[in-house]
């Protein structure tokens, strides 16, 4: 999967700074509850009508102020995996635009400093050429360094030439080991409202993080998991096939993302694979027993808020992507009798005639305010269990790397 994606990605470009509307407001120390409101309606504001372009964004702090910047980004028509992003200052009581991120594939956070690695690739009649850069700020702009390069039979770390092999060795080591920055690409007021109000300062690495080998032994499940991943698998639930009509044939729908999470507590992580259907992810869950993989339960989730309860090994599974009826919901998921188990937590909904939105909490209605208030706290109160993209990041490190979350 690693070496496909390597011969596999496509076409760059730029994005022009579309600039979303101007809202400005008291400047304050920190990012407090004032100034996170503010950069709701700002990420809001740029996905209206008027201003309809930005179809991703996400938050990161460059310069380690301690307030994030905003990344607004456009996916490629032709290659909506590569996304060019306008990056947006607070300071002064306004957003102003302070450069571009070249079209990424993938954008993971520096372990040692507050630069973005974004990763692209250009093909023509020669062949592909892949390039990893750190973009940071400097001098209130963004700037770019080049990180690794390769073109044909040429390979660099940064200026320096490089073989092939240590090439192959670098990009696994940053594909493996790095921290995805999350990339949302759902503008409803829920995702948008997660985004900001859980977002946190980014720790640094310590200076002595080992790096990672790409010849890294696998154990016996680590190995089983490993080639279910490599060869596509499709469930027994058929979760693997897009919504179809009937007078159509079912088409093949695509992995997105997986994870690895013990929710049954022996010991060995249940592998969770991501399935989209259009932007709708059902994740389905497979387990290790007797020396064979296993087909155990599905569950819809926003892959980028799934976490685990405190004191408990149960998943909180948020789903923003309204279904056909309207519904939205968030879900606790539970390890019962040897099956996964559904609690339903909260709900959005249209009521009968569609004239209003319902909220509920607890199976009780409750005002958009209430609800938003108790998704926060679910969202601050929970651990991120880390999703990884399918396609880009080596399988062999995530499993090596896996370690039980506690408990």
């Amino acid at each position: 999967m690693f070496k496909k994606f390597c011969a596999s990605m496509l076409v760059i470009a730029i994005v022009g700074a579309v600039c979303p509307p101007a809202v400005s407001v008291r400047a304050a120390e920190g990012f407090n509850a004032n100034l996170r409101s503010l950069y709701y309606s700002y990420i809001a504001g740029s996905h209206t009508e008027e201003y309809n372009e930005y179809n991703r964004f996400t938050l990161h702090d460059f310069d380690g102020d301690g307030i994030p910047e905003v990344l607004l980004g456009i996916a490629l028509s032709n290659a909506p995996k590569f996304v060019a992003y306008d990056v947006y200052k607070y300071e002064n009581g306004k957003f102003g635009h302070i450069g571009k991120i070249s079209t990424s594939r993938y954008l993971v956070k520096d372990k040692f400093s507050r630069a973005i690695l974004g990763m692209y690739s250009t093909s023509d009649d020669t062949g592909v050429t892949v390039e990893l850069n750190n973009f940071y700020i400097h001098n209130a702009t963004v700037q770019k360094n080049s990180v690794l390069y390769s073109s044909g039979n040429t390979f660099l770390k940064g200026p320096l030439l490089i073989s092939k092999q240590q090439y192959e060795e670098e990009l696994y080591n940053y594909l493996g080991s790095y921290d995805e920055l999350i990339v949302h690409d759902i503008f409803s007021r829920s995702v948008i409202m997660a985004c900001v109000y859980s977002w946190q300062p980014q720790p640094l690495a310590l200076l002595n993080t080992q790096k990672l080998k790409s010849n890294i032994t696998l154990n016996t499940w680590q190995s089983k998991y490993f080639e279910y991943l490599e060869n596509y698998p499709d469930g027994p639930t058929d979760t693997k096939y897009e919504f179809y009509e009937p007078e159509y044939p079912r088409a093949p729908a695509t992995y997105t993302r997986y994870a690895l999470y013990d929710i049954t507590g022996n010991g060995v992580p249940e592998l969770l694979i991501g399935v989209n259907h259009g932007t709708q992810i059902s994740f389905d869950v497979y387990r290790y027993v007797g020396g064979e993989v296993k087909f155990m339960g599905s569950f819809d989730s926003y892959s980028k808020y799934m976490s685990k309860f405190p004191n408990s090994r149960d998943i909180f599974a948020f789903d923003p992507v309204s279904d056909q009826f309207g519904y939205q919901s968030a879900n606790r998921m539970s390890y019962r009798d040897n099956a996964l188990s559904k609690t339903q937590l909260m709900s959005v909904y249209p009521n009968s005639d569609a004239s209003k939105t319902v909220f509920q909490v607890n199976s009780a209605a409750t005002t958009e305010a209430a609800y938003n208030k108790a998704l926060t706290a679910y969202i601050n109160d929970t651990v991120e269990i880390k999703t990884y993209d399918f396609e880009i990041v080596p399988h062999s490190a995530v499993l090596a790397g896996w370690r039980t979350m506690p408990y």
